[in-house]
Protein backbone atom coordinates (compact mmCIF):
# COMPACT_ATOMS: atom_id res chain seq x y z
CA UNK A 1 0.00 0.00 0.00
CA UNK A 2 3.09 2.35 0.57
CA UNK A 3 4.45 4.05 -2.59
CA UNK A 4 8.22 3.40 -3.30
CA UNK A 5 8.85 7.03 -3.00
CA UNK A 6 6.78 7.27 0.73
CA UNK A 7 9.34 4.22 1.29
CA UNK A 8 12.17 5.93 -0.12
CA UNK A 9 11.24 9.08 2.18
CA UNK A 10 10.74 7.65 5.50
CA UNK A 11 14.54 5.36 5.15
CA UNK A 12 15.94 8.60 4.49
CA UNK A 13 14.48 9.94 7.69
CA UNK A 14 15.17 6.60 9.29
CA UNK A 15 19.05 7.20 8.80
CA UNK A 16 19.06 10.63 9.57
CA UNK A 17 17.38 9.69 12.82
CA UNK A 18 19.84 7.12 13.58
CA UNK A 19 22.98 9.13 12.61
CA UNK A 20 22.07 11.63 15.31
CA UNK A 21 21.06 9.18 17.83
CA UNK A 22 24.84 8.17 17.23
CA UNK A 23 26.07 11.44 17.45
CA UNK A 24 24.34 12.29 20.50
CA UNK A 25 25.59 8.77 22.02
CA UNK A 26 29.23 9.84 21.04
CA UNK A 27 29.15 13.59 22.89
CA UNK A 28 27.75 11.93 25.25
CA UNK A 29 30.86 9.59 25.97
CA UNK A 30 33.09 12.28 25.38
CA UNK A 31 32.21 14.49 28.24
CA UNK A 32 34.77 14.46 29.95
CA UNK A 33 38.36 16.46 30.39
CA UNK A 34 41.65 16.18 30.18
CA UNK A 35 44.09 15.35 33.01
CA UNK A 36 44.90 18.97 34.72
CA UNK A 37 41.18 20.29 33.87
CA UNK A 38 38.25 20.00 35.26
CA UNK A 39 34.95 21.58 34.28
CA UNK A 40 34.54 25.31 35.21
CA UNK A 41 31.74 26.31 37.87
CA UNK A 42 28.34 26.42 37.10
CA UNK A 43 29.59 24.81 33.42
CA UNK A 44 30.27 22.07 30.76
CA UNK A 45 33.61 23.61 29.36
CA UNK A 46 36.79 22.48 30.74
CA UNK A 47 39.32 24.62 32.48
CA UNK A 48 42.70 24.16 33.66
CA UNK A 49 42.88 23.06 37.43
CA UNK A 50 44.16 25.47 39.79
CA UNK A 51 47.00 25.21 42.66
CA UNK A 52 45.88 22.77 45.04
CA UNK A 53 44.16 20.40 43.26
CA UNK A 54 44.21 17.97 40.79
CA UNK A 55 42.39 15.75 37.93
CA UNK A 56 42.84 12.24 36.11
CA UNK A 57 42.31 11.98 32.62
CA UNK A 58 38.56 11.59 32.20
CA UNK A 59 37.30 13.51 35.00
CA UNK A 60 34.82 16.39 35.10
CA UNK A 61 36.26 17.94 38.61
CA UNK A 62 39.47 18.90 39.87
CA UNK A 63 40.27 17.74 42.99
CA UNK A 64 41.87 19.29 46.08
CA UNK A 65 44.44 18.04 48.04
CA UNK A 66 44.01 16.79 50.95
CA UNK A 67 44.64 18.23 54.51
CA UNK A 68 48.76 17.63 55.25
CA UNK A 69 49.64 18.18 51.62
CA UNK A 70 50.15 21.11 49.42
CA UNK A 71 50.62 21.92 45.57
CA UNK A 72 51.79 24.89 43.81
CA UNK A 73 51.42 22.95 40.50
CA UNK A 74 48.58 24.16 38.30
CA UNK A 75 46.82 22.02 35.39
CA UNK A 76 48.25 18.82 37.64
CA UNK A 77 47.24 15.53 36.45
CA UNK A 78 48.13 13.80 39.21
CA UNK A 79 47.50 13.30 42.83
CA UNK A 80 51.12 13.06 43.25
CA UNK A 81 51.78 17.12 42.54
CA UNK A 82 50.29 17.02 46.25
CA UNK A 83 53.42 17.79 48.30
CA UNK A 84 53.15 16.12 52.12
CA UNK A 85 54.57 18.72 54.87
CA UNK A 86 57.52 18.21 56.61
CA UNK A 87 58.17 16.74 59.36
CA UNK A 88 57.49 18.30 62.40
CA UNK A 89 54.59 20.68 60.51
CA UNK A 90 50.93 20.22 60.10
CA UNK A 91 48.27 21.33 57.93
CA UNK A 92 44.43 20.78 58.24
CA UNK A 93 43.59 23.06 55.10
CA UNK A 94 42.42 21.54 51.97
CA UNK A 95 43.44 22.19 48.78
CA UNK A 96 45.96 24.04 49.88
CA UNK A 97 47.65 26.06 47.20
CA UNK A 98 51.59 26.44 49.12
CA UNK A 99 53.72 25.26 51.81
CA UNK A 100 52.61 28.34 53.82
CA UNK A 101 49.57 26.25 55.06
CA UNK A 102 52.43 24.17 56.87
CA UNK A 103 52.48 25.08 59.97
CA UNK A 104 55.21 24.42 63.47
CA UNK A 105 53.77 21.69 65.82
CA UNK A 106 52.62 23.50 68.66
CA UNK A 107 55.21 24.21 71.71
CA UNK A 108 55.12 20.57 73.63
CA UNK A 109 54.05 18.32 70.64
CA UNK A 110 55.57 16.65 68.34
CA UNK A 111 54.50 15.41 64.83
CA UNK A 112 57.55 12.48 63.48
CA UNK A 113 55.80 11.78 60.03
CA UNK A 114 55.28 13.31 56.76
CA UNK A 115 52.31 14.77 55.73
CA UNK A 116 50.11 15.63 59.21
Amino acid sequence: PFSSSAVARMADRIVVLLVAAAWQSSVASDAHCQAGYGYAPNSSTCAQCGAGTWSAEGSTECTRCVPGTWSTVAGAGSQSTCTKCSVGTWSSQLGSPTPDSCQKCPAGSWGGAEGL
